[in-house]
C-alpha cells in the first residue's frame, strides 16, 4: 500500500456519503434527532453541564446521552424501530 492510498482510505466525497444513506426514513430520523438536539432548552442544558456554549456536536451528543433524547424518540417513533 503506498502512502497516498493510506492517507485516502475512508474518506468518501459528498456523493459517496450521499449513496451510503440513501434510506429516506433513515435519514429523516437523523435530520429530525439532529433538529431536536440543536433546540435552544437542550442547548441551554448542555452548556450547563459543560460549562460552555457547545457546538452542534456537543448539543447532539448532550441529547444522546444525558437527555433520554435517543430513547424519547424511539418512544414518540414505535412504528420506525
Amino acid at each position: 500500500m503506498t502512502r497516498a492510498s493510506l492517507t485516502n482510505k475512508g474518506s468518501l466525497t459528498m456523493e459517496e456519503k450521499e449513496k451510503k444513506s440513501s434510506d429516506p426514513v433513515l435519514r429523516a430520523q437523523n435530520e429530525e434527532q439532529w433538529e431536536l438536539a440543536q433546540s435552544d432548552d437542550n442547548r441551554w442544558y448542555a452548556g450547563e453541564r459543560l460549562g460552555h456554549s457547545p457546538n452542534g456536536c456537543e448539543a447532539f451528543i448532550h441529547f444522546a446521552l444525558n437527555s433520554s433524547g435517543a430513547a424519547n424518540f424511539r418512544r414518540q417513533h414505535p412504528q420506525q424501530f
